[in-house]
């Protein structure tokens, strides 16, 4: 099984604070700058796990890996974050990826097989993603990105085998505020396998059934920037295991780190991270599909 992940690479700002928020007033911060994207963040992920795994993107510049396939954009997108012990607020320039066709992007997904799969984030145009999405015979994942983004599930949902949301983009997607409300339109929704996670409070699952996981493993967390995006990683890596251990693993592994992308070197950390996994179903129930 090959594995193709689509999405934006940004360069990321990352605003530490030196001090409590003050709004309408200049904050002083530490200002550190990698590269990041949601996209990015997965490929990164799976680059380093698993040697069939390509990544296509759009930036700048090219990206040291011979799986990377950079489309050249004029400048790169950036993304702000204000960072307390996880985000205050944050800041997407990424207009430059409104100008992307297809075009580039369609071999490799006309190269896909059946059994195949391809996760995308959802930063690039929708009229170019389900151009992309119409092309290909592979198992389609998306990550919902942000709530500004996710309402471009109502278009493409027909072509996705899963999606992974953060409650707050779910709430957005079905226009529900209830968690009990958004389960009830998620599990009606025509996409058949999703991910609705709820940070501390686990996940849940809504594939033919709907089952709660709680990971009550120790969970140390330096940053909280990119753990969803690893725990999307960790589906896609694992995606037949049954109680999600990989992507919680991967999840709070991503936490230690000093930043969303982990050193290479720091991946065979992540088999003692999965000992500490104690994942537990803490309710389960039939989809309610009517």
């Amino acid at each position: 099984m090959r594995r193709l992940v689509i999405g934006a690479t940004n360069e990321d700002h990352s605003f530490s604070l030196n001090a409590p928020l003050r709004m309408a007033d200049s904050n002083p911060v530490q200002d550190t700058i990698t590269l990041g994207g949601v996209g990015y963040n997965i490929a990164h992920h799976l680059l380093a796990l698993d040697k069939d795994t390509q990544f296509i993107t759009a930036f700048n510049r090219p990206l040291d890996d011979a799986r990377i396939t950079t489309i050249k954009t004029n400048q790169a997108p950036s993304y702000y974050a204000v960072m307390e012990s996880d985000m205050v607020v944050a800041f997407a320039a990424m207009d430059v990826l409104e100008t992307l066709t297809a075009a580039p992007f369609l071999p490799a997904l006309k190269d896909l097989k059946k059994g195949d799969v391809c996760v995308s984030d959802l930063n690039f145009p929708e009229p170019m993603l389900l151009e992309l999405f119409q092309a290909t015979k592979a198992s389609l994942w998306v990550d919902a990105t942000s709530a500004h983004k996710v309402t471009k599930l109502h278009a493409l949902s027909p072509y996705l085998s899963g999606v992974k949301l953060n409650q707050l983009e779910a709430s957005i997607y079905t226009g529900e505020q209830d968690l009990d409300r958004i389960l009830l339109a998620l599990e009606k929704s025509p996409i058949p396998d999703i991910i609705l996670t709820l940070g501390e409070n686990g996940m849940i699952h809504i594939k033919d059934e709907v089952i709660h996981y709680q990971d009550a493993g120790p969970f140390e967390a330096r940053h909280l920037s990119g753990v969803g995006d690893a725990f999307m990683a960790g589906v896609i890596l694992a995606k037949e295991e049954a109680h999600f251990e990989t992507a919680f693993a991967l999840a709070a592994f991503t936490a230690k780190q000093p930043s969303a992308t982990p050193p290479s070197d720091t991946y065979p950390l992540l088999n003692q991270e999965r000992k500490n996994r104690d994942v537990r179903i803490q309710k389960r129930s039939l989809r309610r599909t009517q």
